[in-house]
């Protein structure tokens, strides 16, 4: 079924599934720096029946837990400065652990507008505003937990779908594996089950990433010929091509996520030749504009090939 044509689920009462006892088989990695304000955030999330909490100081000191224990929640605090968002996007991309799909609060420092647009563009799940109060914190964990909006990705954004109901359907909606709700309907999952769940869906997003870098190489190459047809060489046909190679260097990166050897390859050669006419548009003549031109319905009818190798497969009971 094609991931675009799904309509969001239902919105689901947590009170018709939430049983608080449930609340201490989660597990949370806490990343706030001042020990002293981390030692204050576990006790308030103990206070409220959360037991599984894990605390660090560092992300560095946070990353090999979240590959070898991969949490339900991660909170996030903004003490560490702006590095909580290059956390979250890191974590998206599964650069860091081995679910991005993990649940992510951050805690962001008031009066700060700029924070809470960073923490949306980062892909979090929600961003709630210093001090917070264990009920604020009950309540999101619970919303997140039975309401969470399904996730797409972009060439530069993995998560919630945020967008109004009349967005396009052009990006496709990707289904979350969301452990957080398995723990607290009393749902177990097996972590081989867990694993191949998490690869399907991460399947999703490399593919939904595809697709959006299929979109941005039409865009450069219609630049590039716009710029080429009206006679403007140099500077403005360079910076066609360095967005061309730019679009097609990610496109081999997210190749290699999901193991397409060829498409990797192919993509990558040909980002290097795009870079040394970048460095010489002289070389630049109609029969190289033809052959680029045909660059984006190459990748999109190589792309389409590769969805249907993608399997989807959600956890069972």
């Amino acid at each position: 079924m094609d991931n675009a044509t799904k309509e969001p689920p239902k919105p689901v009462r947590p009170a018709d599934k939430f049983d608080p006892a449930r609340l201490a088989y989660v597990s949370i990695f806490l990343l706030e720096k001042n020990s002293e304000v981390a030692n204050g955030l576990r006790t308030m999330l103990r206070s409220v029946g959360l037991g599984g909490i894990r605390g660090f100081l560092t992300p560095d000191e946070m990353e090999p837990y979240l590959a070898s224990a991969p949490p339900d929640v991660v909170i996030l605090s903004e003490s560490q400065g702006a590095e909580i968002f290059e956390v979250t996007k890191r974590i998206r991309r599964a650069v860091l652990g081995k679910n991005p799909f993990t649940v992510i609060l951050l805690l962001v420092n008031p009066d700060n507008s700029a924070s809470i647009a960073a923490a949306v563009k980062s892909g979090a799940d929600s961003a709630l505003v210093k001090p917070v109060a264990a009920g604020q914190l009950i309540d999101r964990i619970t919303q997140l937990a039975f309401n969470r909006p399904l996730f797409i990705a972009t060439t530069d954004y993995i998560g919630p779908e945020r967008r109004a109901a009349g967005r396009s359907a052009d990006i496709p909606l990707i289904q979350t594996i969301n452990t957080l709700r398995y723990k607290l309907e009393r749902r177990t999952i097996p972590p081989d089950v867990l694993e191949r769940a998490v690869s399907a869906a991460s399947g999703q997003i490399w593919l939904g990433q595809l697709h959006t870098q299929s979109l941005k190489l039409k865009w450069s190459c219609d630049s590039l010929l716009e710029a080429h047809s009206n006679g403007k060489l140099g500077d403005d046909v360079a910076k066609s091509l360095r967005e061309l190679v730019e679009g097609l260097e990610e496109a081999s990166a997210t190749s290699r996520r999901i193991g397409q050897a060829e498409m990797v390859n192919t993509c990558h050669q040909l980002a290097q030749e795009i870079e040394m006419l970048a460095n010489d548009t002289t070389g630049l003549n109609e029969h190289k504009i033809k052959m680029l031109a045909m660059i984006p319905l190459a990748f999109e009818k190589a792309r389409q090939r590769l969805a249907p190798t993608i399997p989807q497969q959600q956890p069972t009971e």
